[in-house]
């Protein structure tokens, strides 16, 4: 990706040198260092650009005029012969080997992969996470479904969507999911989640990586149906890497701390907002459910205050 954006940098430099110099603190940051590619006539690098409109014999490619902000800049000069064109056009879900009586992704109620009552179809790969690579997120899925196939899931699944992305009306993709959120659901889903005690007991190297990576599928590895031994020890070495490489004070700060503390406090509080709503509901069947109960809490308040008048005096 710096690759795709450092020709829209080097423009918004000399546009603004304000938001140049915000880019530069963001980069130092947040972005490990890239290697400068040099200019376009010597070096390679990687451009954006419309569709082609006519490929030669001889690899010169012109491409179709747009407004798209990569034409303006890049490809108002003429023809140009790149080394590669890669046709990024996406792709839609057709399912033509299935008749109408087969559920279809977007029926896929349980965590995305089956449809609620009918396991016999299960799609494997049809999310779309948000950041994040769809192949660890199916071999969650696989895990999952396999699970369910074996009547051994740790209890019964209901539909949930709360990993889901938003997207706007008439969107294209409508099938986003938070990765983070979505991959710790399906751990959870398995009895794969490692609670905060049993990782702590691992050593303190394997609780850090764990509280301060990604959720990589090795954290899922850890305990559960699909515990592996040699977890432990990638824990410790290859992801323990991904975590030590990040720069200085505010690689930690902004990519570790930061997320704890925001979303933490985010999750307590609706926790405890959670709790209130439960305890009001329950209260309210109560109400519901039994006419005495109304005059039975109106006894206990009146008397409650009978004693409290009786203490004044």
């Amino acid at each position: 990706m710096p690759y795709i954006s450092v020709f829209y940098r080097k423009r918004a430099f000399e546009r603004n040198r304000v938001g140049s110099w915000v880019n530069t603190l963001r980069s130092y940051i947040a972005q490990v260092p890239i290697i400068d590619t040099g200019h376009r006539e010597k070096y390679r690098q990687i451009d954006l650009a419309p569709l082609p409109q006519s490929i030669s014999s001889d690899g010169i490619v012109k491409f179709i005029k747009t407004e798209r902000l990569e034409w303006g800049i890049r490809w108002m000069t003429g023809p140009v012969k790149p080394d590669i064109v890669i046709f990024a056009t996406g792709y839609t879900q057709s399912f033509p080997f299935l008749d109408t009586t087969y559920p279809l992704p977007q029926d896929a109620d349980i965590r995305g992969v089956w449809q609620q009552g009918n396991e016999d179809v299960a799609f494997i790969g049809f999310v779309r996470p948000s950041f994040g690579a769809i192949p660890p997120l199916a071999e969650l899925q696989a895990q999952l479904w396999t699970l369910s196939l074996l009547s051994r899931l740790p209890a019964t699944l209901t539909p949930q969507d709360h990993y889901k992305l938003h997207h706007p009306p008439g969107s294209r993709i409508n099938y986003g999911v938070d990765h983070e959120s979505y991959a710790y659901q399906l751990a959870c889903d398995m009895g794969s989640a490692p609670s905060f005690t049993e990782v702590i007991r691992m050593g303190w190297k394997v609780a850090v990586t764990w509280a301060l990576s990604a959720q990589v599928n090795t954290k899922f590895r850890l305990v559960g149906p699909y515990k592996w031994e040699g977890a432990k020890k990638v824990m410790e070495m290859e992801i323990w890497d991904t975590i030590a490489r990040r720069r200085g004070f505010f690689g930690h700060f902004t990519l570790s701390f930061m997320p704890i503390v925001l979303f933490g406090t985010l999750s307590a509080i609706l926790y405890v907002l959670e709790q209130i709503y439960k305890g009001l509901k329950f209260l309210w069947k109560l109400l519901i459910l039994n006419p005495k109960y109304p005059v039975a809490l109106f006894r206990i308040g009146l008397n409650i205050g009978l004693c409290r008048s009786l203490l004044h005096r």
